[in-house]
Protein backbone atom coordinates (compact mmCIF):
# COMPACT_ATOMS: atom_id res chain seq x y z
CA UNK A 1 0.00 0.00 0.00
CA UNK A 2 2.86 2.27 0.76
CA UNK A 3 4.84 1.79 -2.39
CA UNK A 4 1.62 2.27 -3.93
CA UNK A 5 0.72 5.59 -2.21
CA UNK A 6 4.22 6.71 -3.32
CA UNK A 7 4.27 6.23 -7.31
CA UNK A 8 0.68 7.99 -7.08
CA UNK A 9 2.84 10.89 -5.07
CA UNK A 10 5.78 10.85 -7.52
CA UNK A 11 3.43 10.95 -10.65
CA UNK A 12 1.35 13.83 -9.20
CA UNK A 13 4.77 15.77 -8.43
CA UNK A 14 5.37 14.83 -12.32
CA UNK A 15 2.28 16.47 -13.52
CA UNK A 16 2.94 19.45 -11.66
CA UNK A 17 6.88 19.87 -12.55
CA UNK A 18 4.88 19.78 -16.35
CA UNK A 19 2.57 22.14 -15.53
CA UNK A 20 5.31 24.73 -14.38
CA UNK A 21 7.39 24.10 -17.14
CA UNK A 22 4.75 24.43 -19.77
CA UNK A 23 3.45 28.15 -18.32
CA UNK A 24 7.06 29.39 -18.19
CA UNK A 25 7.29 28.07 -21.74
CA UNK A 26 4.73 30.10 -22.31
CA UNK A 27 5.84 33.08 -20.49
CA UNK A 28 5.25 36.52 -21.52
CA UNK A 29 8.80 37.22 -20.18
CA UNK A 30 11.80 36.03 -23.12
CA UNK A 31 14.58 35.84 -20.69
CA UNK A 32 11.86 33.44 -18.38
CA UNK A 33 10.84 31.49 -21.61
CA UNK A 34 14.42 31.33 -22.96
CA UNK A 35 15.26 29.14 -19.75
CA UNK A 36 12.35 26.57 -20.37
CA UNK A 37 12.66 25.91 -24.15
CA UNK A 38 16.43 25.18 -23.39
CA UNK A 39 15.21 22.72 -20.54
CA UNK A 40 12.71 21.54 -22.76
CA UNK A 41 15.39 20.91 -25.26
CA UNK A 42 17.52 19.28 -22.52
CA UNK A 43 14.72 16.35 -21.66
CA UNK A 44 14.44 13.37 -23.29
CA UNK A 45 10.87 12.86 -25.85
CA UNK A 46 9.82 10.64 -22.81
CA UNK A 47 9.45 13.81 -20.52
CA UNK A 48 7.97 16.57 -23.17
CA UNK A 49 5.12 14.52 -24.03
CA UNK A 50 3.98 15.23 -19.72
CA UNK A 51 3.67 19.09 -21.56
CA UNK A 52 0.52 18.27 -23.75
CA UNK A 53 -2.30 19.05 -21.49
CA UNK A 54 -1.29 22.61 -20.49
CA UNK A 55 0.12 23.35 -23.77
CA UNK A 56 -3.18 22.30 -25.48
CA UNK A 57 -5.01 24.11 -23.45
CA UNK A 58 -2.76 27.33 -23.98
CA UNK A 59 -4.52 26.65 -27.75
CA UNK A 60 -7.31 28.09 -26.50
CA UNK A 61 -6.39 30.44 -24.18
CA UNK A 62 -8.07 34.01 -24.79
CA UNK A 63 -4.60 35.38 -25.33
CA UNK A 64 -3.40 35.67 -29.63
CA UNK A 65 0.32 35.59 -28.66
CA UNK A 66 -0.26 32.35 -25.94
CA UNK A 67 -2.33 30.63 -28.64
CA UNK A 68 0.62 31.64 -30.70
CA UNK A 69 3.53 30.54 -28.54
CA UNK A 70 1.43 27.02 -27.62
CA UNK A 71 1.45 26.23 -30.92
CA UNK A 72 5.04 26.76 -31.61
CA UNK A 73 5.96 25.03 -28.34
CA UNK A 74 3.61 22.24 -28.96
CA UNK A 75 5.81 21.92 -32.26
CA UNK A 76 9.40 21.59 -30.51
CA UNK A 77 8.01 19.45 -28.00
CA UNK A 78 6.63 16.54 -29.94
CA UNK A 79 9.00 16.70 -33.36
CA UNK A 80 11.45 13.73 -31.45
CA UNK A 81 8.55 11.85 -30.31
CA UNK A 82 6.68 8.37 -31.97
CA UNK A 83 3.79 9.22 -34.31
CA UNK A 84 1.73 6.22 -32.62
CA UNK A 85 2.71 8.04 -29.28
CA UNK A 86 -0.86 9.04 -27.78
CA UNK A 87 0.15 12.35 -26.72
CA UNK A 88 1.23 13.20 -29.75
CA UNK A 89 -2.16 12.44 -31.74
CA UNK A 90 -3.70 14.49 -29.42
CA UNK A 91 -1.51 17.27 -29.73
CA UNK A 92 -2.27 16.85 -33.66
CA UNK A 93 -5.99 16.64 -33.32
CA UNK A 94 -5.87 20.21 -31.12
CA UNK A 95 -3.09 21.98 -33.46
CA UNK A 96 -6.16 20.70 -36.13
CA UNK A 97 -8.98 22.67 -34.46
CA UNK A 98 -6.07 25.63 -34.09
CA UNK A 99 -6.89 26.28 -37.92
CA UNK A 100 -9.35 27.81 -37.44
CA UNK A 101 -8.80 30.21 -35.10
CA UNK A 102 -9.81 33.88 -35.54
CA UNK A 103 -5.97 34.79 -35.65
CA UNK A 104 -4.56 34.58 -38.71
CA UNK A 105 -0.84 34.51 -36.73
CA UNK A 106 -2.27 31.72 -34.40
CA UNK A 107 -3.32 29.81 -37.63
CA UNK A 108 -0.03 30.13 -39.15
CA UNK A 109 1.40 28.63 -36.14
CA UNK A 110 -0.93 25.94 -35.92
CA UNK A 111 0.19 24.91 -39.39
CA UNK A 112 3.77 25.00 -39.02
CA UNK A 113 3.13 23.18 -36.01
CA UNK A 114 1.31 20.49 -37.65
CA UNK A 115 4.11 20.28 -40.40
CA UNK A 116 6.00 19.81 -37.25
CA UNK A 117 4.29 17.19 -35.16
CA UNK A 118 3.14 15.20 -38.22
CA UNK A 119 -1.15 14.47 -39.40
CA UNK A 120 0.06 10.72 -38.98
CA UNK A 121 -3.28 8.79 -38.63
CA UNK A 122 -5.40 12.09 -38.15
CA UNK A 123 -4.94 12.82 -41.60
CA UNK A 124 -8.92 12.40 -42.39
CA UNK A 125 -9.48 15.80 -40.12
CA UNK A 126 -5.95 17.30 -41.14
CA UNK A 127 -6.12 17.29 -45.34
CA UNK A 128 -9.49 18.97 -45.51
CA UNK A 129 -8.54 21.69 -42.87
CA UNK A 130 -5.19 22.53 -44.62
CA UNK A 131 -6.77 22.58 -48.06
CA UNK A 132 -9.44 25.74 -46.59
CA UNK A 133 -6.25 27.59 -45.75
CA UNK A 134 -4.50 27.01 -49.24
CA UNK A 135 -7.58 28.61 -50.69
CA UNK A 136 -7.18 31.46 -49.28
CA UNK A 137 -6.82 34.88 -50.92
CA UNK A 138 -3.56 36.03 -50.57
CA UNK A 139 -4.38 38.98 -48.90
CA UNK A 140 -7.79 40.59 -48.16
CA UNK A 141 -8.92 43.89 -46.63
CA UNK A 142 -11.69 44.66 -44.60
CA UNK A 143 -13.12 48.24 -43.42
CA UNK A 144 -12.60 48.82 -40.09
CA UNK A 145 -13.15 51.38 -36.91
CA UNK A 146 -10.57 51.91 -34.42
CA UNK A 147 -10.74 54.82 -31.89
CA UNK A 148 -13.90 55.84 -33.38
CA UNK A 149 -11.92 56.42 -36.58
CA UNK A 150 -12.65 54.33 -40.10
CA UNK A 151 -10.23 52.57 -42.04
CA UNK A 152 -8.70 49.54 -44.15
CA UNK A 153 -6.98 46.69 -42.96
CA UNK A 154 -4.87 43.94 -45.34
CA UNK A 155 -4.49 40.46 -43.87
CA UNK A 156 -2.24 38.23 -45.65
CA UNK A 157 -2.77 34.96 -45.72
CA UNK A 158 0.83 33.55 -46.96
CA UNK A 159 1.74 32.94 -43.91
CA UNK A 160 -0.98 30.32 -43.36
CA UNK A 161 -1.14 29.12 -46.72
CA UNK A 162 3.44 28.25 -46.19
CA UNK A 163 2.78 26.31 -43.21
CA UNK A 164 -0.27 24.28 -45.04
CA UNK A 165 2.34 22.99 -47.60
CA UNK A 166 4.52 22.09 -45.36
CA UNK A 167 1.96 20.54 -43.36
CA UNK A 168 0.44 18.87 -46.34
CA UNK A 169 4.49 16.95 -47.46
CA UNK A 170 2.55 13.88 -46.33
CA UNK A 171 1.95 10.57 -47.85
CA UNK A 172 -1.53 10.54 -46.51
CA UNK A 173 -2.65 14.22 -47.87
CA UNK A 174 -2.37 12.69 -51.29
CA UNK A 175 -6.28 14.24 -51.62
CA UNK A 176 -4.57 17.57 -51.87
CA UNK A 177 -2.38 17.26 -54.68
CA UNK A 178 -4.38 19.36 -57.35
CA UNK A 179 -4.80 22.19 -54.70
CA UNK A 180 -0.67 21.72 -53.43
CA UNK A 181 -0.20 21.96 -57.87
CA UNK A 182 -2.39 24.58 -58.29
CA UNK A 183 -0.64 26.82 -56.16
CA UNK A 184 3.50 25.83 -57.67
CA UNK A 185 1.72 26.63 -61.11
CA UNK A 186 0.10 30.22 -59.64
CA UNK A 187 1.63 32.71 -61.77
CA UNK A 188 0.40 35.81 -59.05
CA UNK A 189 1.41 33.47 -56.03
CA UNK A 190 4.08 34.57 -53.97
CA UNK A 191 7.79 32.68 -55.07
CA UNK A 192 8.37 31.33 -51.63
CA UNK A 193 4.94 29.73 -51.16
CA UNK A 194 5.63 28.69 -54.44
CA UNK A 195 8.31 26.84 -53.68
CA UNK A 196 7.32 25.08 -50.30
CA UNK A 197 4.62 23.91 -53.08
CA UNK A 198 7.59 22.35 -54.46
CA UNK A 199 8.53 20.87 -51.46
CA UNK A 200 5.26 19.69 -50.27
CA UNK A 201 5.27 17.76 -53.64
CA UNK A 202 8.79 15.96 -52.80
CA UNK A 203 6.65 13.41 -51.03
CA UNK A 204 4.56 12.43 -53.80
CA UNK A 205 7.26 11.77 -56.41
CA UNK A 206 5.75 8.60 -57.04
CA UNK A 207 2.36 9.93 -58.61
CA UNK A 208 2.59 11.07 -62.30
CA UNK A 209 0.80 14.37 -61.42
CA UNK A 210 3.37 15.38 -59.16
CA UNK A 211 5.94 14.55 -61.25
CA UNK A 212 4.95 15.91 -63.97
CA UNK A 213 4.95 19.33 -62.01
CA UNK A 214 7.89 19.06 -60.50
CA UNK A 215 9.69 18.28 -64.16
CA UNK A 216 8.11 21.80 -65.21
CA UNK A 217 8.88 24.17 -62.57
CA UNK A 218 12.57 22.88 -63.16
CA UNK A 219 12.13 25.49 -66.05
CA UNK A 220 10.43 27.95 -63.87
CA UNK A 221 11.33 31.63 -64.08
CA UNK A 222 12.03 31.98 -60.51
CA UNK A 223 15.25 31.05 -58.92
CA UNK A 224 14.12 29.96 -55.87
CA UNK A 225 11.08 27.58 -57.57
CA UNK A 226 13.42 25.88 -59.77
CA UNK A 227 15.68 24.89 -57.49
CA UNK A 228 13.10 23.64 -54.99
CA UNK A 229 12.07 21.80 -58.06
CA UNK A 230 14.85 20.14 -58.95
CA UNK A 231 15.72 19.31 -55.09
CA UNK A 232 12.61 17.44 -54.89
CA UNK A 233 12.99 15.89 -58.48
CA UNK A 234 16.38 14.50 -57.57
CA UNK A 235 14.89 12.18 -55.55
CA UNK A 236 13.05 10.72 -57.82
CA UNK A 237 15.40 11.48 -61.17
CA UNK A 238 14.98 7.72 -62.17
CA UNK A 239 11.66 7.31 -62.36
CA UNK A 240 11.50 8.45 -66.08
CA UNK A 241 13.75 9.99 -68.83
CA UNK A 242 11.85 13.22 -68.70
CA UNK A 243 12.97 13.36 -64.73
CA UNK A 244 16.26 12.47 -65.25
CA UNK A 245 16.68 15.56 -68.01
CA UNK A 246 15.05 17.54 -65.71
CA UNK A 247 17.55 17.05 -63.29
CA UNK A 248 20.55 16.95 -65.59
CA UNK A 249 19.22 20.39 -66.73
CA UNK A 250 19.52 22.12 -63.07
CA UNK A 251 22.69 20.75 -62.70
CA UNK A 252 23.56 23.37 -65.44
CA UNK A 253 21.33 25.96 -65.19
CA UNK A 254 22.73 29.70 -65.10
CA UNK A 255 21.55 30.52 -61.47
CA UNK A 256 24.31 29.53 -59.13
CA UNK A 257 21.22 29.01 -56.48
CA UNK A 258 19.70 26.59 -58.66
CA UNK A 259 22.52 24.48 -59.03
CA UNK A 260 23.61 24.54 -55.88
CA UNK A 261 20.11 22.81 -54.64
CA UNK A 262 20.64 20.21 -57.17
CA UNK A 263 23.69 19.80 -56.30
CA UNK A 264 22.58 18.84 -52.67
CA UNK A 265 20.10 17.27 -53.45
CA UNK A 266 21.34 14.41 -56.02
CA UNK A 267 23.95 12.39 -54.75
CA UNK A 268 26.12 11.74 -58.35
CA UNK A 269 25.76 15.19 -60.16
CA UNK A 270 28.28 13.67 -62.67
CA UNK A 271 26.40 10.24 -63.34
CA UNK A 272 22.97 12.17 -63.87
CA UNK A 273 24.58 14.56 -66.57
CA UNK A 274 26.29 11.28 -67.95
CA UNK A 275 23.22 8.84 -68.08
CA UNK A 276 21.16 11.79 -69.29
CA UNK A 277 23.26 12.17 -72.52
CA UNK A 278 21.64 11.46 -75.89
CA UNK A 279 23.78 9.10 -77.56
CA UNK A 280 26.06 10.68 -80.43
CA UNK A 281 26.15 8.10 -83.54
CA UNK A 282 29.20 6.15 -83.95
CA UNK A 283 32.01 6.93 -86.88
CA UNK A 284 31.74 4.43 -89.65
CA UNK A 285 35.17 3.12 -88.95
CA UNK A 286 34.44 2.78 -84.92
CA UNK A 287 30.44 1.96 -84.64
CA UNK A 288 31.72 -1.36 -82.71
CA UNK A 289 33.83 0.52 -80.49
CA UNK A 290 32.71 3.44 -79.96
CA UNK A 291 30.71 4.79 -76.50
CA UNK A 292 28.25 7.23 -76.25
CA UNK A 293 29.36 11.02 -75.67
CA UNK A 294 28.37 11.99 -71.85
CA UNK A 295 27.39 15.41 -71.27
CA UNK A 296 30.06 18.03 -70.31
CA UNK A 297 29.81 17.94 -66.16
CA UNK A 298 28.01 20.87 -65.11
CA UNK A 299 30.15 23.77 -64.18
CA UNK A 300 32.10 24.24 -61.08
CA UNK A 301 30.93 27.07 -58.73
CA UNK A 302 33.19 29.81 -59.17
CA UNK A 303 34.37 31.50 -55.93
CA UNK A 304 31.29 34.31 -55.91
CA UNK A 305 29.43 31.44 -56.44
CA UNK A 306 30.25 29.78 -53.84
CA UNK A 307 30.14 32.74 -51.26
CA UNK A 308 26.78 33.18 -52.39
CA UNK A 309 25.65 29.60 -52.34
CA UNK A 310 27.33 29.65 -48.69
CA UNK A 311 24.84 32.53 -47.95
CA UNK A 312 21.93 30.72 -49.35
CA UNK A 313 22.05 27.69 -47.31
CA UNK A 314 22.72 29.80 -44.28
CA UNK A 315 20.13 32.08 -44.72
CA UNK A 316 17.88 28.47 -45.15
CA UNK A 317 19.31 27.30 -42.17
CA UNK A 318 18.55 29.96 -40.15
CA UNK A 319 15.31 30.20 -41.41
CA UNK A 320 14.66 26.43 -40.56
CA UNK A 321 16.66 26.88 -36.98
CA UNK A 322 14.29 29.53 -36.16
CA UNK A 323 11.35 27.11 -36.12
CA UNK A 324 13.50 25.02 -33.57
CA UNK A 325 15.36 27.92 -31.40
CA UNK A 326 13.03 30.25 -31.97
CA UNK A 327 12.33 31.87 -28.30
CA UNK A 328 16.14 32.34 -28.17
CA UNK A 329 16.99 34.90 -31.56
CA UNK A 330 18.35 37.47 -29.75
CA UNK A 331 19.93 35.62 -27.49
CA UNK A 332 23.42 34.19 -28.90
CA UNK A 333 24.45 32.03 -26.31
CA UNK A 334 20.94 30.75 -25.58
CA UNK A 335 20.63 29.86 -29.49
CA UNK A 336 23.87 28.03 -28.94
CA UNK A 337 22.78 25.76 -25.99
CA UNK A 338 19.70 25.29 -28.03
CA UNK A 339 21.75 23.82 -31.09
CA UNK A 340 23.62 22.09 -28.84
CA UNK A 341 20.91 19.95 -27.24
CA UNK A 342 19.06 19.76 -30.41
CA UNK A 343 19.63 16.42 -32.12
CA UNK A 344 17.68 17.18 -35.29
CA UNK A 345 19.07 15.97 -38.61
CA UNK A 346 17.97 19.16 -40.37
CA UNK A 347 20.94 20.76 -38.23
CA UNK A 348 23.56 18.22 -39.76
CA UNK A 349 22.17 18.72 -43.59
CA UNK A 350 22.74 22.36 -42.44
CA UNK A 351 26.48 21.81 -41.42
CA UNK A 352 26.93 19.15 -44.34
CA UNK A 353 25.76 21.53 -46.86
CA UNK A 354 27.57 24.26 -45.87
CA UNK A 355 30.91 22.20 -45.49
CA UNK A 356 30.37 21.66 -49.05
CA UNK A 357 30.45 25.38 -50.36
CA UNK A 358 33.40 26.44 -47.42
Amino acid sequence: MRTILFALAFIQAQAVMAGDLAQRLLSKDDKVRSAAWQEMNAAPPSENVKLAPALIAGLTDKDETTRGKAAETLAQAFYRTPQEAPERKAAAKALIKALADDSPSVRSSAADALGRVGIGSEAREAVPALIKLLAQPRQETHDVTIAGMKGKQTIFHDGERRGALEALRHPAAASALPQIIAVLQGKEEDPYVRSRAAFALGAFGDKPEALSALIGAVKDADPGVRGEAACQLGRFRHANAQALAAVASALQDPDAEVRGAAQRCVPSPGAVASSSAKPQAPAPAQAASTKPAAAPPAPAPTPDERKLLREKVLKDCVSEIGLFCHPFQDDARAVVSCLRSNKASLLEACAKSLEAYR
